[in-house]
């Protein structure tokens, strides 16, 4: 079979400034960039034809810098050809307020409106997840870009997110520590509460049908279209720790045009949270010949399996986010259900990655949900295979 691979042709097109001498528009400049880096750059004077010229460096390149639009290509070094794009687009005053690369694009709310009149689809949501016992990973600062992951410490009453549309607290006990309540409150456009989502129920107002909440045994799905272009979700998985209680992992997706203007702990995390394991993994000893490393790589075992099944690869950085996260908790509370946390994060993340849409995201989220509970069984039932004594040590 041949590997076919993808490459683009770029077209650059710039008028001048002097509309208000003729009244019209004035006839842009041009730029190619095409093949295997074939460059036809803009011609010195209007109505002239330029000369062509062949690039032959590698790596990343700046193709376009002004006050309006960075531009810039990743060649490939052998074979050669353009296998990436960046185009970064600043507003008057110097914002930032567009990044279009080859993966997606990712604009503010007016560009978001815009981009959708000319593609006809929706930018991809941002994603930040919270579980375990306490596992962060925030919003990414960048489209298409990994986060660390974070280990939050403080205990109570804590803001995950907060902005015009959502106000998300959870109750994290003292010890042992988990998130042990939740609360989520959503408002209108114009500030009016209109539902309030617990972990013990939810309350929501009988017109408003924006708010779409599924519930099961163990999750909950909550989508919130708060425009007519621009929604979010929220999904939150139960387990039960002890005889005691129950802990939540909570996944949010939202537009990186709401992420602006949000704070809590899935922006501000660096205020109260540790880094625990970077993008290029842990240098910290992670304990890997503890009975908890084998409990935490059988989980694992069961979430590729079910991957494979199911069609949606898992991301490497997440796996390395869920391994590092499933010893800590395991080493710390002796307590094989933290790695129930390890199937559902790694799962939902999945279909985050193939979907990269609200709407998408909940058409297959069913499918996930059976996937994390056979693979939770199955995992268990290997564990007690390892660890036929419950009160084997972990660490």
């Amino acid at each position: 079979m041949k590997h076919v691979q993808q490459w683009a042709i770029f077209m650059i097109a710039f008028s001048s400034c002097c509309m208000h001498l003729t009244g019209s528009q004035p006839a842009p400049g041009v730029c190619y960039i095409y093949g295997d880096r074939h460059l036809i750059p803009f011609a010195k004077r209007p109505g002239e034809d330029s000369a062509q010229y062949r690039c032959e460096y590698n790596g990343d390149q700046t193709i376009l810098s002004n006050r309006y639009v960075q531009g810039t290509i990743s060649v490939r070094t052998s074979p050669s050809w353009n296998e990436n794009f960046r185009f970064e687009f600043y507003g008057k005053n110097g914002e930032l307020i567009c990044i279009v690369t080859s993966q997606n694009y990712d604009c503010d709310d007016i560009s978001e409106r815009y981009c959708m009149h000319l593609t006809g689809s929706q930018p991809a949501p941002g994603v930040c997840y919270i579980y375990g016992d306490r596992h962060l990973i925030p919003f990414a600062k960048r489209s298409g870009e990994d986060s660390a992951q974070y280990r939050c410490e403080h205990n109570g009453d804590q803001t995950i997110l907060s902005n015009r549309y959502v106000q998300g607290t959870i109750s994290v006990r003292t010890s042992p520590s988990w998130n042990e309540n939740f609360r989520f409150e959503f408002y209108g456009k114009n500030g009016e509460l209109i539902c309030i989502v617990t972990s013990q129920n939810y309350d929501c107002d009988d017109i408003s049908e924006r708010i779409k909440i599924k519930r099961s045994f163990s999750s909950l799905d909550i989508y919130y279209r708060y425009s007519s272009t621009r929604d979010l979700r929220i999904v939150i998985n139960t387990y039960d720790i002890d005889a005691g209680g129950s802990a939540y992992d909570i996944q949010i997706m939202q537009l990186k045009s709401l992420i602006r203007r949000s704070s809590g702990l899935c922006t501000t995390y660096n205020d109260t949270c540790s880094l625990e394991n970077s993008v290029h993994g842990s240098k910290r000893r992670t304990f890997t010949a503890t009975p908890a490393a084998y409990v935490c790589g059988g989980f694992l075992n069961e979430v590729y399996n079910k991957s494979k099944e199911s069609n949606i690869p898992i991301s490497q950085i997440s796996a390395s986010h869920a391994k590092a996260a499933c010893i800590k908790d395991l080493r710390i509370h002796n307590n094989i259900a933290f790695a129930k946390s390890t199937i559902a994060f790694l799962l939902y993340d999945s279909l985050y990655r193939k979907t990269k849409n609200n709407v998408l995201y909940g058409k297959q989220s069913y499918e996930i949900f059976q996937a994390i509970q056979q693979a939770t069984d199955n995992a268990y039932q290997e564990a007690m295979i390892i660890l036929p004594n419950p009160t084997t040590d972990l660490s």
